[in-house]
């Protein structure tokens, strides 16, 4: 199979770079947020308390516990990540699909990484088509669940049992009281390490480099 430069590849690999980077940083980010709002908490005890002290700390104290109380920041970035880890998979698949395919009619029902394969003739190793499986199967149920059913029961036996697998396959992510709870970044960085992997091996089955 001969090798073409595109830009398919670099796409793929500087999305998913920017992505991580945006993970890490969640805790610089989550920490200049809490000091801006701490810092406005204390002009504000200041203000109502009009030099009082201990009015100032009374009410320094109960905003900074109301604060405190209704953190889940974590877990709202987390979804987030998980929405757009997903959306870069499709995303760059379609670009493949746009650029390599163009000329075949997608069929209803199949995702656009299987018509690629179909199209294109690709045979995937097993552990590549599990993981296509898996992304399509679950992630995708679950991204869907967070985008249109979050906090209300899942639509149908398929989102449960997606939703399901996903809290087994996962231990950060989690389904407490009809809502998903994400509690660690180490389920998100390996969904887009899977979707990296599905789309590398196709770039490289297309004949797609980095050259």
């Amino acid at each position: 199979m001969f090798s073409i430069r595109n830009h398919i590849w670099e796409k793929i690999q500087n999305r998913k770079n920017f992505i991580l980077s945006m993970i890490e940083s969640f805790p610089c980010m989550k920490s200049a947020y809490e000091n801006e709002v701490l810092a406005d908490i204390e002009q504000i005890a200041r203000k109502i308390a009009e030099g009082d002290k201990d009015i100032e700390d009374s009410i320094r104290s109960q905003y900074q516990n109301s604060f405190y109380d209704c953190q889940d920041y974590e877990n709202i970035f987390l979804q987030a990540m998980l929405i757009m880890v997903y959306s870069y998979y499709e995303n760059c698949a379609n670009l493949i699909k746009n650029e390599f395919c163009s000329n075949n009619t997608k069929k209803e029902g199949c995702d656009v990484v299987s018509h690629i394969c179909n199209v294109k003739n690709i045979n995937l190793p097993c552990g590549i088509k599990e993981d296509k499986s898996f992304l399509y199967t679950q992630v995708r149920e679950l991204r869907n669940f967070l985008v249109h059913n979050n906090s209300t029961t899942p639509k149908d036996q398929k989102q449960r049992d997606a939703i399901d697998l996903m809290t087994r396959t996962y231990r950060e992510i989690k389904y407490e009281d009809s809502e998903i709870i994400i509690t660690d970044k180490r389920c998100i960085i390996d969904i887009l390490e899977k979707e990296y992997r599905v789309l590398i091996h196709i770039c490289q089955a297309i004949g797609i480099c980095n050259k």
